[in-house]
Protein backbone atom coordinates (compact mmCIF):
# COMPACT_ATOMS: atom_id res chain seq x y z
CA UNK A 1 0.00 0.00 0.00
CA UNK A 2 0.98 3.33 -0.49
CA UNK A 3 2.38 6.00 2.28
CA UNK A 4 0.34 9.01 1.44
CA UNK A 5 1.66 12.27 2.77
CA UNK A 6 0.40 15.12 1.43
CA UNK A 7 1.71 16.71 -1.24
CA UNK A 8 4.66 14.51 -1.47
CA UNK A 9 5.68 12.80 -4.30
CA UNK A 10 7.47 8.94 -4.19
CA UNK A 11 9.17 6.78 -6.07
CA UNK A 12 6.54 3.20 -6.51
CA UNK A 13 8.01 0.04 -8.95
CA UNK A 14 11.15 3.15 -10.43
CA UNK A 15 8.29 5.79 -11.15
CA UNK A 16 7.98 8.99 -8.90
CA UNK A 17 4.35 9.18 -8.11
CA UNK A 18 2.23 12.05 -6.84
CA UNK A 19 0.38 10.25 -4.21
CA UNK A 20 -1.80 13.38 -3.52
CA UNK A 21 -3.33 12.91 -6.83
CA UNK A 22 -3.17 9.20 -6.95
CA UNK A 23 -4.93 9.34 -3.68
CA UNK A 24 -8.12 11.83 -4.69
CA UNK A 25 -8.27 9.78 -7.85
CA UNK A 26 -8.56 6.75 -6.08
CA UNK A 27 -11.10 8.52 -3.64
CA UNK A 28 -12.98 10.10 -6.82
CA UNK A 29 -13.24 7.08 -9.21
CA UNK A 30 -12.57 3.69 -7.60
CA UNK A 31 -16.30 2.82 -6.67
CA UNK A 32 -17.13 4.18 -10.41
CA UNK A 33 -14.52 2.29 -11.72
CA UNK A 34 -15.59 -1.03 -10.49
CA UNK A 35 -19.06 -0.86 -10.68
CA UNK A 36 -18.17 -0.25 -14.55
CA UNK A 37 -16.22 -3.06 -14.97
CA UNK A 38 -18.92 -5.15 -12.96
CA UNK A 39 -21.47 -4.06 -15.24
CA UNK A 40 -19.82 -5.20 -18.37
CA UNK A 41 -18.74 -8.37 -16.63
CA UNK A 42 -21.91 -9.27 -15.51
CA UNK A 43 -22.04 -11.92 -12.17
CA UNK A 44 -18.10 -12.19 -12.40
CA UNK A 45 -17.64 -9.47 -9.60
CA UNK A 46 -14.42 -11.05 -8.42
CA UNK A 47 -12.85 -10.54 -11.73
CA UNK A 48 -14.27 -6.96 -11.71
CA UNK A 49 -12.17 -6.24 -8.74
CA UNK A 50 -9.06 -7.72 -10.09
CA UNK A 51 -9.16 -5.55 -13.35
CA UNK A 52 -9.87 -2.55 -11.48
CA UNK A 53 -6.83 -3.27 -9.38
CA UNK A 54 -4.27 -3.96 -12.06
CA UNK A 55 -6.08 -0.40 -13.77
CA UNK A 56 -5.00 1.43 -10.86
CA UNK A 57 -1.51 -0.50 -11.08
CA UNK A 58 -1.31 0.75 -14.82
CA UNK A 59 -2.47 4.41 -13.28
CA UNK A 60 0.31 4.64 -11.28
CA UNK A 61 3.13 4.08 -14.12
CA UNK A 62 1.00 6.81 -16.46
CA UNK A 63 -0.09 9.16 -14.13
CA UNK A 64 2.51 11.46 -15.05
CA UNK A 65 0.73 11.21 -18.42
CA UNK A 66 -2.31 12.54 -17.77
CA UNK A 67 -3.23 15.50 -18.77
CA UNK A 68 -7.11 15.58 -17.56
CA UNK A 69 -7.95 17.64 -14.55
CA UNK A 70 -8.74 15.89 -11.48
CA UNK A 71 -12.81 16.07 -11.98
CA UNK A 72 -12.29 14.73 -15.54
CA UNK A 73 -9.96 12.15 -15.20
CA UNK A 74 -12.41 9.26 -15.59
CA UNK A 75 -12.33 8.49 -19.26
CA UNK A 76 -8.44 8.27 -18.62
CA UNK A 77 -8.73 6.01 -16.22
CA UNK A 78 -11.28 4.23 -18.17
CA UNK A 79 -9.14 3.81 -21.04
CA UNK A 80 -6.57 2.35 -18.85
CA UNK A 81 -9.45 -0.25 -17.44
CA UNK A 82 -10.94 -1.40 -21.10
CA UNK A 83 -7.40 -2.32 -22.15
CA UNK A 84 -6.64 -3.85 -18.54
CA UNK A 85 -9.49 -6.23 -19.34
CA UNK A 86 -8.70 -7.18 -22.96
CA UNK A 87 -5.17 -8.34 -21.80
CA UNK A 88 -7.01 -10.01 -19.70
CA UNK A 89 -9.00 -11.93 -21.63
CA UNK A 90 -6.03 -12.17 -24.40
CA UNK A 91 -3.99 -13.87 -22.45
CA UNK A 92 -6.72 -15.67 -20.84
CA UNK A 93 -7.79 -17.04 -24.04
CA UNK A 94 -4.51 -17.95 -25.13
CA UNK A 95 -3.39 -20.16 -22.09
CA UNK A 96 -6.94 -21.69 -21.97
CA UNK A 97 -7.08 -25.70 -22.58
CA UNK A 98 -9.21 -27.89 -23.96
CA UNK A 99 -9.04 -31.99 -23.43
CA UNK A 100 -8.58 -33.44 -26.91
CA UNK A 101 -7.17 -37.01 -25.49
CA UNK A 102 -10.42 -38.27 -23.30
CA UNK A 103 -8.01 -41.86 -22.57
CA UNK A 104 -8.98 -44.19 -20.30
CA UNK A 105 -11.01 -42.16 -18.13
CA UNK A 106 -12.91 -40.40 -20.42
CA UNK A 107 -13.83 -36.52 -21.22
CA UNK A 108 -12.88 -34.38 -18.10
CA UNK A 109 -13.51 -30.35 -17.86
CA UNK A 110 -15.35 -30.05 -20.93
CA UNK A 111 -16.34 -26.43 -20.42
CA UNK A 112 -14.34 -23.52 -19.96
CA UNK A 113 -14.12 -22.19 -16.89
CA UNK A 114 -15.11 -18.46 -18.36
CA UNK A 115 -15.74 -16.76 -20.85
CA UNK A 116 -19.02 -14.86 -22.56
CA UNK A 117 -21.75 -17.41 -22.97
CA UNK A 118 -21.46 -17.70 -26.51
CA UNK A 119 -18.05 -18.74 -26.24
CA UNK A 120 -19.24 -21.38 -23.52
CA UNK A 121 -22.42 -22.60 -25.82
CA UNK A 122 -19.23 -22.92 -28.44
CA UNK A 123 -17.68 -25.21 -26.33
CA UNK A 124 -20.12 -27.01 -24.78
CA UNK A 125 -21.03 -27.95 -28.34
CA UNK A 126 -17.70 -28.88 -29.39
CA UNK A 127 -17.16 -31.09 -25.87
CA UNK A 128 -20.89 -32.70 -26.96
CA UNK A 129 -19.29 -33.65 -30.34
CA UNK A 130 -16.45 -35.16 -28.94
CA UNK A 131 -17.93 -36.77 -26.48
CA UNK A 132 -20.33 -38.46 -29.11
CA UNK A 133 -17.59 -39.83 -30.91
CA UNK A 134 -15.83 -40.91 -27.74
CA UNK A 135 -18.92 -42.53 -26.96
CA UNK A 136 -19.66 -44.01 -30.69
CA UNK A 137 -16.26 -45.10 -30.83
CA UNK A 138 -16.05 -47.26 -27.53
CA UNK A 139 -19.68 -48.88 -28.44
CA UNK A 140 -17.95 -49.85 -31.92
CA UNK A 141 -15.16 -51.14 -29.79
CA UNK A 142 -17.48 -53.35 -27.48
CA UNK A 143 -19.86 -54.68 -30.23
Amino acid sequence: MLDVTAGQSAPVGGVVVDQERLTLLFVIYNERLVRTLRGRLGSRWELAEDIAQETWAKVVQKLDTCRASDDRAFPWIAVIARRAASDYFRLARNTRELPTDFGAEGPVGLAPAFGSPVEVDVHEQVALDRLTAFIRGEMEVAA
